[in-house]
């Protein structure tokens, strides 16, 4: 899944096509049309030392802190990036959109303007790398009410890490996904080249609702409110399938309720109710979960609900397991077994239940009755549901394996560590590595990368006093890594040797597809 992150609610929109579409944001095959540096890469470091050198982590990264009016010092770019699981930084390989600093969004606060770029969702099987470049522009003076306008590419990787495939699409997204028809008749994020491949979208609409029934006050025959619907778009973004949750029992009540409290002067902002996420099931159909409402099943062929479980009605009781979802994300198909559908969410709890877990459950296919079969308590310390968003749980059913990545979470202005726990990975419910973030800086997707032939890694080899490059191309840069866990980096030169000033600890970058290839440090002695 592709999500979109938390933004400033506060621009009349208006997109910006000159400037999204600008050289300077694009990139294009293997065309470097605006330079990538490591400095403005977010360093992804491990918690504690990790041996593990068979495991490799494909991630996106932004860093809201800009975004959120945070005076950051040295702010990051959105990235993807692959990296390993014993030596996570520098990273293996790396791709960054243009970095967004302090000033520049100080100047466009200035002109009420607002410009975004983000990498999203990036997803891995046997034969592509997929993820999404949604850009956004606010231009004007007007307050902004209804929703950001995005340009959204979901582009595809080659084993070369070059750009196979593009699709454009334009509107409000929430959410997106693109579903693979070729492996193994298996239907995962992603896609592929042809005219069969599909994008389903969740989007964020606006409109205007008699509310005034329901609400019992005069003054809610005209309110403006903003909802989510799904949609299945083709390669060339013609509408193939729609869902509109709104005649849903329970999301009616949830309208009800936020009309009612909104009479009374409650802030209720303007959204009736958020889809958090939508995702193929393994038959073809359609998988959806709604914030505070309840996740369920819809029926591809016509649209009906198949399946509804309401978080109202838990918990859920089949034998000794006992569970009550409280705020599940990220709801996806894991296995189609025999006799069952396999599930898992990522649950965030409440403050009376202060957990953040993975939890994996069967459906009955005769008897739709849900069955919980495994908990995975991470190890992220619990924060309140407000401050909480999005995240994603990966479970193997056949080998145990799992990742956790935690979603983004409000982090306190006083808040000392320049760190935080982004994600972690572990098999049969042990723990076998922890990674932080610097602070702000938060996952759009983090899963591992099986299957796939990892971009080699220039090496460094000393010869006398001069460092030398190994590796294919013509293009090489040179950093400097100092600090602790060589998080401060610094551009000192360019060519295949390099001649340092002085003792320390060194690495190259080298273009490799769309990105660049990393060595790792290599520590220098004249």
């Amino acid at each position: 899944m592709i999500y979109s992150p938390f933004l400033p609610r506060f621009f009349n929109v208006k997109l910006s096509v000159a400037r999204l579409l600008a050289p300077a944001v694009l990139l294009f095959g293997t065309v470097h049309l605006q330079a990538q540096h490591l400095e403005h890469v977010p360093p992804i470091i491990a918690n504690e030392l990790n041996k593990d050198s068979k495991t490799a982590i494909l991630l996106s990264t932004a860093d809201l802190g800009v975004l959120k009016g945070k005076e950051e010092k040295n702010p990051f770019a959105s990235s993807l990036q692959i990296l390993d699981a014993n030596q996570s930084w520098p990273p293996r390989w790396f791709y960054s959109a243009p970095v967004y600093t302090n000033a520049m969004r100080n100047e466009d606060m200035a002109n009420h303007e607002l410009r975004v770029h983000f990498i999203e969702g990036p997803v891995g099987d046997a034969n592509v790398i997929s993820y999404a470049s949604v850009f956004c522009s606010t231009e004007g003076g007007q307050q902004y009410r209804m929703g950001l306008e995005f340009i959204s590419y979901f582009k595809l990787l080659n084993k070369q890490m070059e750009l196979a495939d593009s699709i454009m699409h334009v509107g409000r997204l929430d959410s997106m996904s693109i579903k693979t028809t070729t492996i193994s008749g298996a239907l995962k994020p992603g896609f592929k080249t042809d005219n069969r491949a599909e994008e389903l979208v969740v989007l964020l609409k606006d409109s205007v609702f008699d509310l005034s029934s329901i609400s019992g006050s005069a003054g809610d025959k005209n309110v403006e409110a903003v909802f989510n619907c799904i949609q299945i778009m083709d390669h060339n973004n013609n509408v193939k399938f729609s869902w509109n949750p709104m005649e849903l029992n329970e999301v009616k009540a949830r309208i009800k309720d936020w009309a009612t409290r909104r009479a009374m002067g409650d802030h209720m902002g303007n959204s009736l109710f958020k889809i958090e996420g939508a995702s193929f099931d393994s038959d073809g159909n359609l998988l959806y979960s709604i914030e505070k409402v309840g996740f369920g099943k819809v029926s591809r062929k016509d649209g009906h609900v198949m399946w509804h479980f309401d978080l109202a009605k838990g918990p859920v009781i089949s034998g000794k397991d006992t569970v009550r979802f409280y705020a599940p994300a990220n709801f996806t198909a894991v296995a189609d077994a025999d006799t069952a559908f396999i599930y898992s969410v990522l649950e965030h709890g409440v403050d009376s239940f202060p957990v953040v877990r993975g939890v994996v459950f069967e459906q009955n296919k005769k008897t739709l009755g849900l069955k919980v079969i495994k908990y995975i308590n991470s190890t992220k310390p619990y924060r309140s549901r407000e401050e909480a968003q999005k995240g994603n749980f990966d479970f193997n059913s056949k080998t145990g394996e799992f990742l956790i990545e935690y979603g983004q979470f409000e982090v306190p202005d006083t808040a000392t560590s320049a760190y935080e726990k982004a994600f972690e990975y572990g098999k049969n419910g042990n723990v076998s590595g922890t990674y932080l973030a610097p602070k702000w800086n938060f996952m759009l997707g983090a899963h591992k990368l099986e299957n796939w032939p990892l971009p080699s890694r220039p090496v460094i080899r000393q010869n006398g006093k001069s460092l030398e490059a190994q590796a294919e191309g013509k293009s090489f840069t040179w950093y400097k890594l100092d600090g602790l866990n060589y998080t401060s980096v610094k551009e000192v030169g360019n060519g295949a040797a390099y001649r340092p000033e002085g003792t320390g600890t060194y690495c190259v970058v080298v273009p490799y597809g769309i990105g660049y290839s990393v060595s790792i440090p290599f520590a220098y002695k004249p």
